[in-house]
């Protein structure tokens, strides 16, 4: 259905409806095409109307980067690392290791610290206070970030040109917990961490994280003060984590989850048991 096809459409849809019943359905059809690609071509003119002001807001507030603009504000500007024309200079992820001979290049931009404080940390705090209208607790991925992050520079393709650098937590929860005092916040805690990280997240009293995926057979430690998990968004389901082991680690996981299941019961119902009766205060 061509726009320059319309006005031969719209006439052959006229003459149809004056010939009588045999050519009802066709005329229904045609009737039906028609207001269907007029409804298509106006949602299509709003779209584009609306990415055009878009366009025009970014290029208003020399932003060049649209990954910038749909994480912050534009009256947040100062508080990310940006150039003048509005790029990052430094972007996030985590260095080289064991899985991975070039680390992570995650690519959104990197937090002015130094700015951030200054006001007090009013973007972080702002989030997280209309967060919580809508959420009875807040999980905040890469807790260790608070602590220490890896910065990249922006022009690697990868995060091998980066450091470690440390980030004002204490500061920031300080004067989070000054403004909302019963504000209820999980820590991500998952991974090779340094001790600062646990000292900075047990400082503030936060739950942290026990994925049971991440964790059996191996490990059979979750406590009390933990929320705890199945899996995650970055794990397999609970089969397909567990038909993924070895025969040998299959049957150690069998092992840890028997006194938590009943006899002959699927893989998926014995880990859901085994996470409702650890310790931990609250279950996923």
């Amino acid at each position: 259905a061509d726009a320059e096809k319309l006005p031969s459409v719209q006439k052959e849809l006229d003459s149809l409806r004056n010939t009588g019943d045999d050519y009802e359905q066709k005329y229904n059809d045609l009737k039906k095409e028609y207001d269907k690609y007029k409804s298509d071509q106006e949602a299509m003119a709003e779209k584009t109307a609306k990415e055009t002001a878009y366009k025009e807001m970014l290029k208003s507030v020399g932003i060049s980067d649209k990954r910038i603009a749909s994480v912050m504000r534009v009256t947040n500007l100062s508080d990310i690392k940006l150039d003048k024309d509005g790029k990052p200079t430094m972007v996030a992820g985590v260095p080289p290791d064991y899985f991975s001979a070039t680390g992570q290049r995650w690519g959104n931009p990197i937090y002015n610290w130094e700015n951030l404080e200054k006001k007090n940390f009013a973007f972080w705090i702002n989030r997280l206070r209309y967060s919580s209208k809508l959420y009875d607790i807040i999980r905040i991925d890469h807790f260790r970030a608070f602590d220490t992050y890896w910065q990249i520079v922006a022009s690697c393709d990868t995060a091998i040109e980066g450091q470690w650098l440390e980030a004002p937590g204490y500061a920031l929860f300080d004067e989070l917990y000054r403004q909302m005092p019963d504000i209820q916040i999980v820590a991500e805690d998952l991974g090779d961490l340094r001790p600062e990280v646990l000292e900075l997240r047990d400082h503030y009293d936060l739950l942290g994280m026990y994925v049971a995926e991440f964790n059996l057979p191996w490990h059979d430690d979750a406590v009390e003060h933990q929320l705890i998990y199945t899996g995650t968004h970055d794990h397999q389901t609970v089969k397909g984590w567990y038909t993924s082991q070895t025969n040998a680690t299959k049957t150690k996981i069998r092992k840890v989850l028997a006194k938590y299941s009943k006899p002959g019961e699927a893989i998926h119902n014995k880990l859901v048991r085994y996470v409702y009766g650890s310790p931990c205060s609250v279950a996923i």
